[in-house]
């Protein structure tokens, strides 16, 4: 009789058991997309039906925290679903198999601009810092569990190719680690950004080859999106050269103006462009673009556009060629344009930025007579030179506090001039700026400096707008008279930009007083 012997594959019959599970997580990132998608449209139209910004509005305002709790504890459940206790190296492949898995839903909550144009980009790129976060820890746990199995009696299987390629990958997610704790990456922010840029191709591709059973349906996902964002990306870079910057003596804020060309016919208000190097520049290839609120009127026909910035390590240099990304809509809902009847803006040093083009949109509504909005906008800046800046773009009607007078004191502010978000083959990580500190309001402690204008600039800014030399003011009390005026919390609002200190101040104020709340927020 002739014996017959069945061949078993070197993996057992377990090889391709988590396989099911990481389409599992494909299928709840796309559920999940969809349901933010539907919501955000509903809350849209009730919005528009009720003109109140909170109608249906508990469908899409959920909590980041919220969303990283319920991201981390879904995959929990399941990499542990059907445990086997007998075979626990299922499960340590597991931990890879869905760290992988999440890569379309990270990528996809990084794109700008978004294929739908429902959402507020900022609020996303929130959701893909802590889903890149659930892919970075998971890889960890995969990495860890195999140099434990194989430390302790299989060392040598760490040195075959494919899998000493998955080690070089685990190394690289744990600096990636280590650099984004916030102090760190404060100090090291190029090399934090160039880190994630290369941990990222490798972790995208490098898989490819690593895992077995293999990933390149979900590969093909990544490196999809990955490509629809470099296509977008080259097809809107416009080279410019830098011509006409305007700068005061004893301020570190200035204004450049680039070709209001670049820009369609009507932006909305709070709008950004993002400027880089030119193409020839290493740093281009290798380094951040910085983006920048659009200052100028939204329906503008004059020839240039105004960006309000504070240097740091990125440098503006006259008569030097840089690329420009001219238009990224704003991140303020379109229905709060038509809707609001109490707007409060509050910004801190070149924050102001933001605040202008809002305050300036609807100081001309309300000067037409086609709204009946009761209106304040609130900046406070270190330096009383610079309130050059409300000369130069002609803006009145504000309320200025300058907490250390001229600009011949000790100076310690930090740069709020920009906010990169990180963008990278995945695009961007989280709101950050090159400075290493975020702190341009770090002396505000209500001290006061002076009580009258130093000079001709401060005496004629004072006439065209209530300038106050104190220290830090009480927010809360300057709002509270006009947030007053307005009953219905539903379309009464206070804005903020500038460091985390001040944003996080005007969020306590918004809950003690009742109303909505936006803000962008000049850290990292």
């Amino acid at each position: 009789m002739v014996e017959v012997t069945s061949l078993v594959k070197r993996h057992g019959h377990l090889h391709k058991v988590n396989i099911k599970y990481g389409y599992v997580i494909i299928g709840l990132s796309v559920l999940y997309i969809a349901y933010r998608e539907v919501a955000l449209f509903y809350h849209k139209r009730a919005w528009e039906n009720s003109r109140r910004s909170t109608s249906k509005l508990g469908l899409v305002d959920i909590p980041v925290a919220y969303y990283a709790v319920i991201l981390f504890l879904v995959s929990i459940v399941v990499e542990f679903f059907n445990l086997n206790t007998e075979h626990f190296n299922v499960h340590i492949k597991r931990f890879g198999r869905i760290s992988y898995s999440l890569t379309p839903l990270s990528i996809f909550l990084s794109l700008r601009p978004c294929p739908f144009h429902l959402d507020n980009y900022l609020d996303t790129l929130k959701l893909h810092l802590w889903t890149s976060r659930t892919v970075v820890l998971f890889a960890l746990a995969h990495g860890v569990g195999y140099l434990i199995k194989w430390g302790t009696s299989e060392s040598y299987k760490i040195f075959r190719a494919l899998n000493f390629l998955g080690y070089v990958i685990f190394l690289f997610c744990v600096v990636l680690a280590v650099v984004n704790w916030g102090p760190i990456r404060h100090m090291l922010y190029r090399y934090f950004y160039l880190i994630h840029n290369i941990t990222v191709y490798l972790f995208i591709f490098g898989i490819i080859l690593h895992a077995r059973p293999g990933v390149f349906p979900i590969a093909v996902i990544d490196i999809l999106m990955i490509v629809y964002q470099q296509v977008i990306k080259f097809r809107s870079i416009r080279t410019i050269t830098i011509d006409n910057v305007v700068e005061h003596d004893g301020s570190d804020l200035k204004i450049v103006h680039v070709p209001r060309k670049l820009l369609p016919d009507f932006i909305t208000s709070g709008s950004h462009c993002r400027l880089a190097p030119g193409l020839r520049s290493s740093v281009f290839w290798l380094g951040p673009s910085h983006p920048y609120t659009i200052t100028g009127e939204c329906d503008s026909s004059g020839n240039y556009m105004s960006l309000l910035l504070k240097e740091s390590k990125f440098k503006i240099i006259l008569g030097e060629t840089y690329t420009i990304q001219p238009y990224f809509e704003s991140s303020l809902p379109e229905m709060f344009f038509s809707t609001a009847e109490n707007v409060n803006i509050v910004c801190g040093g070149s924050g102001i930025s933001f605040g202008i083009p809002i305050f300036t949109y609807f100081k001309r509504k309300l000067a037409i007579g086609s709204t009946d909005l009761k209106l304040k906008l609130v900046w406070i800046t270190p330096k009383d030179e610079d309130l050059y800046i409300l000369r130069e773009l002609g803006i009145t009607g504000i309320e200025v506090f300058v907490t250390r007078g001229s600009g011949d004191q000790d100076q310690q502010g930090a740069s709020l001039g920009e906010d990169p978000t990180l963008e990278s083959a995945s695009a961007s990580i989280a709101m950050a700026p090159n400075s290493s500190s975020d702190l341009e309001l770090q002396s505000l402690n209500g001290t006061d400096v002076s009580n009258t204008a130093s000079g001709r600039n401060g005496k004629k800014q004072s006439e065209e707008n209530n300038v106050k030399y104190i220290g830090r003011p009480d927010l809360e009390s300057i709002l509270r008279p006009n947030l007053a005026q307005t009953i219905d919390y539903a379309n009464k609002w206070i804005l903020a930009c500038g460091p985390k200190e001040l944003v996080s101040d005007c969020e306590q104020i918004t809950k003690s007083q009742k109303c909505r709340f936006f803000s962008e927020e000049y850290a990292m």
